[in-house]
C-alpha cells in the first residue's frame, strides 16, 4: 500500500520477522529508545502509529512517536496491570492535532 514501515519490539526475532514482511526500518525497545529513533527515520514523526500491545509503555511510546496531524490507532487491549487505564499526554495529542 506504500507504507514505509518501522516495526518495533523488544525481541531481534520479532523482529527479523517484521522484516521478512516488509518492514523498511526495525527498532530494538530494549536496546534503543524509540520515540528518537523514529523521529529521527522519519524526520518529524510517523504519519500513523499503531499499538498493538496496549501497555502503559507501548501506548505512551506510540502517541508520542506521531507527527503532527498523525494518528495513533490503539488495537491491543490491557493489561490486568493497567486495568483499562493508561494516562496519556494530552497537552501532546492537542498541541500534535
Amino acid at each position: 500500500m506504500g507504507a514505509n514501515v518501522i516495526a518495533v519490539d523488544v525481541t531481534d526475532e520479532k523482529l527479523d520477522a517484521a522484516r521478512g514482511e516488509g518492514a523498511l526500518h526495525t527498532i530494538n525497545a530494549s536496546k534503543d529508545e524509540p520515540i528518537g529513533a523514529i523521529m529521527g527515520l522519519t524526520g518529524g514523526g510517523a504519519h500513523v502509529s499503531i499499538d498493538a500491545l496496549g501497555v502503559k509503555a507501548t501506548c505512551v511510546n506510540s502517541v508520542m512517536c506521531t507527527r503532527k496531524r498523525g494518528r495513533h490507532v490503539q488495537v491491543g487491549l490491557t493489561s490486568g496491570a493497567e486495568q483499562g487505564q493508561i494516562a496519556l499526554p494530552i497537552d501532546i495529542i492537542v498541541l500534535k492535532e
